[in-house]
């Protein structure tokens, strides 16, 4: 007869390369970058009532302090919209509007911090813009204008190193967001590896049960139905012998539980397979199952227990019933 324990060696399951490393999980990474994303927006809205409140008080007369306020307002507003917006389009309007505002608070209030909004609108316009000549135009028309605004505001030719400045920012806004595109579709194929892996891993855990399940129903089920009929057949020889209740007493014991054996098998491999365990339902069967004298008797108000506790339940009596037959005197 083969060995139970030689074939219910579990088969070790080799861990997927790079296990056990500590790495951030892909789409976590993801939801990061995008709350940093949102966060930005946050910041460029604070900076914009920033330079709002500053310019206000520069501009000139109370209708010009009143028109800069509501310039500035529109110019957080197209901020948010630009970096809150799903749509590209008016992503890209919403930030356009706040370059505008930006030129206007600057002509309005040139010792104000208008330059905030341009500066904020050129380097975020171009990351929602699709790569092309209009991209490039846009910057070009942008940093141009920045650099003639500061030139006439300070009076030197050295002004136009602001659009020069405007222009190198929003070319490290453009890379940066390429390379944070990248990264996000690296993120979501290493995200569809981990998938992968672990719907791999879920039906090699499947597979190990159901060759288990096997094993216990091939081997361990056969030898126990075995084992019984041989105990009936050693039984009816000795009982065609003329042995007495002291010989043949033992083995019909002992043939009882070889057959409660086989139900516990059975009963391990449903399990095994997802079916119900037995519980406190079945105990009346066991009883009556037992070879001496039990009595069951319920006390109290019927409730409901987990299944885990229902079946520990069922065991406990089981385990008590088998040492009483076991090793009880008398």
């Amino acid at each position: 007869m083969r060995s139970w324990a030689h074939h219910s060696q579990c088969r070790p399951v080799c861990p997927p390369p790079g296990e056990g490393t500590t790495v951030n999980h892909p789409a976590a990474t993801i939801r990061h970058h995008e709350k940093l994303r949102e966060r930005r927006g946050l910041v460029g809205a604070v900076a914009m009532l920033i330079s709002v409140v500053v310019s206000v008080p520069a501009a000139s007369g109370t209708g010009g302090k009143v028109i800069v306020g509501v310039l500035g307002a529109v110019a957080v507003a197209g901020t948010l919209l630009g970096q809150r917006a799903s749509s590209a389009r008016w992503a890209v309007a919403g930030l356009s509007l706040t370059i505008v505002m930006g030129f206007a608070i600057t002509a309005l209030a040139p010792a104000g911090l208008g330059e905030v909004a341009i500066l904020f609108g050129t380097a975020f316009l171009p990351t929602r813009m699709a790569p092309g000549r209009a991209r490039t135009a846009v910057i070009a028309t942008v940093a141009t204008g920045f650099g003639v605004l500061i030139m006439l505001i300070t009076r030197s030719a050295a002004g136009l190193l602001a659009g020069v400045a405007a222009w190198i920012l929003a070319d490290r806004f453009v890379e940066h967001a390429a390379l944070e595109a990248e990264r996000n579709r690296a993120m979501a194929l290493l995200a569809e590896v981990e998938a992968s892996r672990q719907a791999q891993s879920e039906a090699a855990a499947l597979e190990e049960r159901a060759r288990i399940v096997r094993e216990m129903h091939d081997v361990l089920a056969h030898s126990l139905a075995a084992l019984s009929m041989q105990l009936q057949a050693l039984r009816a020889v000795a009982a065609g012998e003329g042995a007495g209740e002291s010989l043949t007493g033992p083995l019909d014991r002992a043939a009882d539980l070889a057959r409660d054996g086989v139900q516990e098998v059975r009963a391990a491999v449903g399990a095994l397979r997802g079916a119900p365990q037995r519980g406190v339902d079945g105990l009346a069967a066991l009883v009556e199952r037992y070879p001496g004298t039990v009595r069951m008797r319920v006390a109290g108000k019927e409730g409901r227990l987990s299944p885990a506790a229902d079946h520990a339940v069922y065991r406990a009596v089981q385990e008590a019933l088998t040492n009483a037959a076991r090793y009880a005197t008398g």
